[in-house]
């Protein structure tokens, strides 16, 4: 697994969302039902996943995703955990990305 995961990240540093992100969610689905939930490895492919969600203008996914992903970094690996960080930055990156996208989106009124 971890294999297709730095393959699908090679992907989604390449340009090559078609390849990556699609492989980017089954191998976080993966990881999730063999390693569980809160396992190192499956937070990280879900940081991973967020990342692709980004990637591909979806900073509304990556936000939620990432979220998530930094309370479980948090409860498992700890605040000051260099992973966790790095969430933080990811989560406080796409949030500044997302608030681009929604003040160019034209209003309704």
């Amino acid at each position: 697994m971890q294999s297709r995961n730095n393959l699908a990240t090679t992907y989604l540093l390449s340009g090559d969302l078609n390849h990556g992100l699609p492989m980017l969610e089954t191998v976080h689905a993966q990881y999730e039902r063999i390693l569980g939930d809160t396992h190192p490895l499956t937070i990280n492919a879900r940081h991973n996943l967020a990342s692709g969600y980004q990637a591909a203008g979806q900073s509304h996914r990556a936000v939620s995703l990432l979220e998530a992903t930094l309370a479980q970094a948090e409860d498992v690996l700890g605040s000051d955990h260099p992973d966790t960080m790095a969430t933080r930055y990811s989560l406080a990156y796409a949030r500044r990305q997302r608030d681009v996208e929604l003040r160019k989106r034209p209003s309704s009124t």
